[in-house]
């Protein structure tokens, strides 16, 4: 099973279950525990209320992947600080967001949950995240 999460209802991939961030919140529960090969989290983790991270990680098989990307809050407020963006884009960059994370502490965080970093790029205010569930 593939997984993709993201905030925009509209916006579907081929092959993979989409579950939309609705209100907040989304419905991970018909997710069997260990079933998903792949789960992608696009842009859209820091509008869930609650920290799904741990529930998202234990919806992953033995060498399942996962993919995360988003907004880096450091690297916002250090543009803003820096004045390589105005006000007005750092309000649209923060303004909707239910939480702020940071790639490091998402990384320390699938690091937590026993997770394998593949990679972790930060571009501008962009992160991207792979981890793999090893197999023991």
């Amino acid at each position: 099973m593939k997984i993709f999460i993201t905030d925009n209802i509209n916006l579907g991939i081929d092959g993979f279950e989409t579950l939309p961030v609705v209100q907040g919140s989304i419905m991970l529960g018909k997710i069997p525990r260990n079933g998903c090969e792949f789960i992608l989290i696009k842009n859209c983790l820091d509008k869930i209320k609650d920290d799904v991270l741990q529930e998202i990680v234990s919806k992953m098989r033995k060498d399942g992947e996962l993919s995360i990307s988003g907004h880096d809050i450091k690297s916002i407020n250090r543009q803003f600080y820096t004045r390589q963006i105005d006000k007005k884009q750092f309000m649209d960059l923060v303004l909707d967001k239910k939480n702020l994370y940071s790639s490091d502490e998402i990384v320390n965080k699938l690091k937590e949950l026993k997770l394998t970093i593949v990679s972790s790029t930060l571009e501008g205010t962009d992160y991207d995240i792979k981890a793999i569930r090893a197999s023991k």
